[in-house]
């Protein structure tokens, strides 16, 4: 479970996040994220980039593979607890937004020039 949170937290955040924030806020230990990192890296659902100036600090991004495993994962989550927040209506309703949310930000990802998608 923690695989596809991470994932989806990725995914969220549209952007790079450290290992440390990542056990931050995951609360769980550095070592503990970095084996789930190395996991995750080895199904190649994330990418490593170290940064500048200080090339020991590596960020983690969401590989496209990531992208559709954290979709997945996000629909799994909103079968589990949408049906004890909302009704079926609402759910469905909630859920056909956040797809389309995703829609729109691919696509405003695939037209800004220099964008990472």
């Amino acid at each position: 479970m923690y695989q596809a949170l991470i994932l989806v937290c990725l995914d969220r955040e549209a952007s790079t996040l450290t290992p440390t924030v990542l056990a931050e806020v995951f609360s769980v230990s550095r070592p503990t994220m970095s084996e789930v990192i190395r996991n995750l890296t080895a199904r190649h659902l994330l990418s490593k980039s170290r940064t500048q100036p200080d090339r020991r600090i590596h960020h983690v991004r969401l590989t496209s593979k990531g992208r559709q495993q954290a979709l997945a994962a996000r629909r799994r989550l909103a079968r589990i607890i949408l049906p004890q927040l909302l009704t079926e209506t609402e759910g469905t309703l909630c859920v056909q937004l956040l797809l389309k949310l995703g829609e729109v930000r691919g696509a405003e990802d695939r037209d800004v020039p220099g964008a990472v998608a």
